[in-house]
C-alpha cells in the first residue's frame, strides 16, 4: 500500500505542473526580442524623420536654387569658345522639370546633352551649391560646310558626322570650307556621311579631302571650296581666287602621286606663287602644273 500511495502521488504532482504551464502566456517565448523590436522601432522612426527634416531643408529655396547649366571643355578645345559655338549648344539644351537636389536630375542632364547632336562624348556632370550645374564634354567640331542636295548648307566634322543648324548660304569669304557638287541625301543629324560610302563617294570622300586640308595650318585658311561634282576630277578653289585640281579622291587615285605629295605640293604653291594661282596637282610627285589662266 505505501508503494500505491507513493504512485498516486507523483502522478498527482506532475498534473499539477501541466495545469499551470497551461495557464503561462503563449507570447512568452518572445520576451528577449522585445528590446529588439523596441530597437527596430526607434531606427525606422528616427529615418523617416531624418527624410522629413531633408524634405523640409530641400523645400527651401536657398538650398533648391534654380538651376542653371555651366558647358566646360578640356584643354586643347578652345575653339568650342573661340568659334563661338558654346553658346549655341547650351542653348539648344532643354533642363528637366525637376528640383535641384533630385537624385536623377545630373543623369537627365547627361541625356539631354549628349542628344544635343554637338557632343561626342559628355566626360562629367558636376552639382554646384550655387544652382549650377557644371558639364565638361568632348565636342564635334565642325571642319566644313556641305551644300547638300537640298539647297541647304549644313556642318559637318572630321568623321562625316552632321551637326545640328542649317542655313541658306555660305559665302566665299565667310572663312569657311565650303564642300560643293554633293549629291548623296544627306544624313540625320547625328549621323554620318560615311553610312554612304560606297554608293556614291562623293558625301564620304569629300569630307575625308575637307579633313585633310583642315588639318593643316597651310591649306585649312586659304581653301574655301571642294568642289566634288566630279569625283574622279575634283577641284579646290582658294580665297584669293586661286584654282587646283586636286583630281580623284582620296583612295581612289590611278596613276597620280599620293595625297600626302598632292597636299605638300599645294602648301608650297600657296606659300610661293601668285594668290590668283592655277595648278593641277595630278601630274608630278614633286612639283605642279602651273597653267598662266583659270
Amino acid at each position: 500500500m505505501g508503494g500505491e500511495s507513493l504512485s498516486r502521488k507523483v502522478k498527482k504532482k506532475r498534473k499539477s505542473r501541466a495545469q499551470e504551464r497551461s495557464h503561462e502566456p503563449r507570447l512568452a517565448g518572445f520576451g528577449p526580442l522585445l528590446p529588439v523590436a523596441g530597437v527596430l522601432t526607434v531606427i525606422v522612426l528616427s529615418i523617416c524623420g531624418l527624410e522629413w527634416l531633408r524634405g523640409q531643408v530641400l523645400s527651401n529655396p536657398k538650398y533648391n536654387p534654380e538651376p542653371k547649366i555651366q558647358l566646360e571643355y578640356l584643354p586643347g578645345s578652345e575653339w568650342v569658345q573661340q568659334e563661338g559655338w558654346l553658346p549655341r549648344i547650351q542653348a539648344s539644351i532643354r533642363l528637366p522639370d525637376k528640383p535641384y537636389m533630385d537624385d536623377k536630375l545630373l543623369e537627365e542632364v547627361a541625356q539631354q546633352v549628349a542628344a544635343t547632336g554637338w557632343v561626342r562624348r559628355v566626360l562629367q556632370v558636376e552639382r554646384g551649391m550655387d544652382g549650377t550645374i557644371r558639364v565638361c564634354c568632348d565636342y564635334r567640331r565642325p571642319i566644313a560646310m556641305v551644300l547638300t542636295n537640298r539647297g541647304k548648307y549644313i556642318p559637318v566634322d572630321k568623321d562625316g558626322v552632321r551637326l545640328p543648324e542649317e542655313y541658306e548660304r555660305v559665302e566665299a569669304d565667310s572663312g569657311w570650307m565650303r564642300i560643293l557638287g554633293v549629291q548623296t541625301e544627306p544624313p540625320p543629324v547625328g549621323g554620318s556621311y560615311e553610312k554612304f560610302r560606297g554608293e556614291k563617294c562623293d558625301g564620304a570622300h569629300a569630307v575625308r579631302l575637307a579633313f585633310l586640308l583642315f588639318s593643316q595650318p597651310e591649306t585649312g585658311d586659304k581653301i574655301t571650296g571642294i568642289d566634288v561634282s566630279n569625283c574622279s576630277d575634283i577641284m579646290l578653289y582658294t580665297r584669293d581666287g586661286g584654282k587646283f585640281r586636286w583630281g580623284s579622291a582620296i583612295g581612289c587615285e590611278v596613276e597620280e602621286p599620293e595625297p600626302a605629295y598632292k597636299l605638300r605640293n599645294l602648301a608650297l604653291t600657296l606659300r610661293t606663287s601668285s594668290p590668283q594661282a592655277c595648278a593641277d596637282l595630278t601630274v608630278y610627285r614633286n612639283g605642279v602644273l602651273v597653267h598662266s589662266g583659270p
